[in-house]
């Protein structure tokens, strides 16, 4: 098993980052036992492994070319071992995540925190620059943003506003206080958030306004328009960070050296496909990242219908004049003045100064000057879509496969006993939901706002004993109508027979990839499927447990049970790859054939592109190799069949007649290499 067992994964782990390391030099990584050690049975002595961090060197060089922000937050592990997986990124001009460290410690707590953020400071922040943390407030990461180092210039630190209001939330469950409170964190000038803290006030239980009151003390942390220097860049929440949560939500139950190896897969296939956008959009002349983009033509639109009047002989201040009118209702809107301080790139909104680029009202006053709003004077550096070229630029090296890691002479380690999970019942998967996971926007009539109690009731257990099971997954899986008493109808199966035919002239191909004992029994002719025993089956899978729940106990596929029933290997290197944005050129470099007409043949018939080329297409190009085809078309459709193998009988999904990319980048190396994979 590529990631050992459970146990054996967190001495493995040590291992990978080496490796790693190895091949990508300026890759950091850091282990903490707290001296505890455990002798086995054998009288062999391990040392426990409670942290492990790391990060990529890649990462921390893009990160001088990022806003001076990162945002921290940490999700708990749902495998064997209880477990914390902490990380930090930033933001490139795109408002795109950029990965920068990792971390798997034993819990949240104060001493795990403030290691994570002293080797955060010194690995990735650096010296040069004065950073801002946005992040929870947890009393760890509190007391370490404080903390002051030699040589090192101070933390700003920033609370993330949807945690912080969901605070409030203990205080007064009132949803429409709640969203006040947002209001009020996210107005840009003093005189718009006094107003706003009044209307709150007003809405406020005496609990509520007690809360209230000590949090004025620390306004800076959570009002944007208190932020002083602009530390955040108007960047209010962590919802960034919460993103990538999601993107590593589904491995967070693999042993801990699968979560390593999918960071370093992911970080990779951000750099690749990420550069390549940037380049086609700069070439294309983008100057700035599409979000200020999209910000500064609105801005310039606005400053059309606004005037502005200059004061002094230096006319470095202006008066600048919004347009006014009145609504529907007859309610009144513009009609405002802003003192704008042009030398300064100062205006009273407040916008130039928190988010370091230009309002309105100072494009008004430069084009009145007939000063270019868009220099560096008035612009971040931050923002400029050259700078998400150096970003995603530094270029990853492969650590390749364990023969050929370097030799490790650290120490051994395993788990922490007292983190092993002993509780009767199904692993929690999801965090207790509050305010801050509802969905109060686009899509809330339709999906619902995702509070928990929109979902149906309790399911019903044969044992009281065990908790509930994850009521999401049970409402859309068939269980609870077969317990109501419902007649459910048997599934309907497909499979991807005879799209390509078998040629004896592709064997020697699939033996050196190690595929030639499986081709011989899917030629063979596989037995038929009998869909009531497979709905049977369906009925009964836990997709929390992974495992089928029969009347004499749970059962599932072990990968030893695949590689005695397939032949094929399950030690090597995972096939953990992602959707490259430039499948396409692979499978002209495997086939021989541009892309054009199944991509064209793909929108037409599915209105959507999609990573994979059709069935059809497959079949009209490769269905059977002509009987005098040289040598190379020969191995053309030999890689043809075994991509139909992989993706369409090994790997197949939910696509109907797609024959997905994903496993591209594998197939098209030379045949050797492919067996290697488990």
């Amino acid at each position: 098993m590529v990631y050992g067992d459970w146990k054996e994964s967190y001495n493995l782990l040590p291992r990978v980052v080496h490796a790693i390391g190895h091949y990508n030099p300026a890759t950091r990584w850091y282990t903490y036992t707290g001296g505890r050690t455990v002798t086995d049975k054998s009288g062999k002595t391990a040392h426990v492994l409670q942290r492990v961090f790391w990060c990529f060197g890649q990462c921390v060089a893009a990160f001088q070319y990022c806003r001076p922000v990162l945002l921290v937050d940490g999700t708990f592990l749902i495998g064997k071992y209880k477990g914390v997986l902490m990380m930090a990124q930033a933001v490139d001009p795109e408002d795109q995540l950029v990965p920068m460290a990792f971390a798997i410690v034993e819990a949240e707590n104060n001493d795990s925190w403030q290691w994570f953020m002293h080797l955060l400071r010194v690995e990735v922040m650096g010296k040069e620059r004065k950073i801002c943390v946005i992040s929870d407030r947890h009393a760890g990461i509190l007391k370490a943003c404080k903390q002051s180092y030699r040589g090192y210039p101070p933390l700003e630190h920033r609370w993330c506003v949807r945690h912080f209001t969901t605070n409030l939330w203990r205080h007064q469950k009132d949803d429409e206080v709640v969203n006040k409170l947002k209001v009020l964190c996210g107005a840009q000038d003093e005189r718009d958030f006094d107003k706003l803290y009044a209307e709150l006030k007003k809405m406020l239980t005496k609990e509520g306004k007690r809360w209230m009151k000590k949090q004025m003390e620390k306004k800076k942390h959570w009002a944007l328009a208190f932020d002083e220097g602009g530390a955040r860049y108007g960047i209010k929440t962590t919802n960034g960070a919460e993103s990538m949560n999601n993107v590593f939500k589904g491995i967070r139950a693999l042993p801990v050296a699968g979560i390593a190896m999918y960071s370093f897969a992911k970080c990779n296939s951000y750099f690749v496909d990420r550069w390549g956008k940037a380049k086609l959009a700069f070439d294309n002349g983008a100057r700035f990242g599409a979000p200020m983009a999209a910000h500064l033509r609105n801005e310039e639109k606005l400053s059309v219908m606004q005037i502005g009047d200059a004061y002094g002989p230096d006319r470095n201040l202006y008066c600048v004049r919004t347009a006014h009118g009145s609504g529907p209702g007859g309610e009144r809107f513009g009609g405002r003045n802003y003192k704008v301080q042009i030398e300064e790139g100062i205006c009273q909104c407040n916008f130039p100064q928190l988010y370091h680029a230009p309002c309105s009202h100072l494009i008004t006053a430069c084009q009145d000057r007939g000063l270019n709003h868009k220099s560096s004077k008035y612009m971040s550096p931050y923002y400029d879509k050259e700078n998400t070229l150096k970003i995603w630029e530094p270029m990853f090296q492969p650590y390749l496969d364990p023969s050929q890691w370097p030799p490790y002479d650290g120490h051994d380690y395993c788990p922490d006993p007292d983190l092993l999970r002993v509780k009767v019942g199904r692993r929690k998967k999801k965090r207790l939901r509050g305010d801050m996971d509802k969905c109060n926007g686009w899509g809330k009539d339709k999906y619902g706002t995702g509070d928990f109690n929109e979902l149906p009731g309790k399911v019903r257990m044969a044992d009281p004993r065990f908790p509930l099971l994850e009521v999401a997954y049970e409402k859309d899986h068939r269980a609870p109508a077969i317990e109501s008493g419902q007649v459910m109808p048997v599934l309907r199966m497909r499979t991807h027979t005879h799209v390509l035919l078998w040629d004896e002239r592709y064997a020697p191909y699939l033996r050196q990839a190690g595929f030639l004992d499986l081709a011989r029994v899917v030629n063979a002719g596989l037995p038929p499927l009998d869909p009531p025993l497979l709905t049977s089956l369906i009925d009964r899978w836990r997709p929390e447990t992974h495992t089928f729940h029969l009347s004499c106990g749970e059962m599932t596929l072990t990968l030893q049970d695949a590689a005695m029933i397939l032949g094929l290997p399950i030690e090597g290197q995972a096939v953990v790859h992602v959707v490259n944005a430039n499948w396409a050129h692979y499978v002209e470099l495997m086939l021989g054939l541009p892309l054009l007409s199944a991509i064209l043949e793909t929108v037409a018939r599915k209105k959507t592109r999609t990573a994979g080329v059709t069935t059809r297409w497959l079949r009209d190009h490769f269905q059977v190799c002509p009987p005098d085809a040289d040598e190379v078309a020969v191995e053309r459709h030999a890689r043809a069949w075994l991509w139909y193998l992989v993706a369409c009988f090994l790997l197949p999904d939910g696509s109907g007649n797609t024959v997905t990319s994903l496993v591209l980048p594998i197939l098209s190396q030379p045949w050797g290499n492919i067996g290697t994979y488990s």
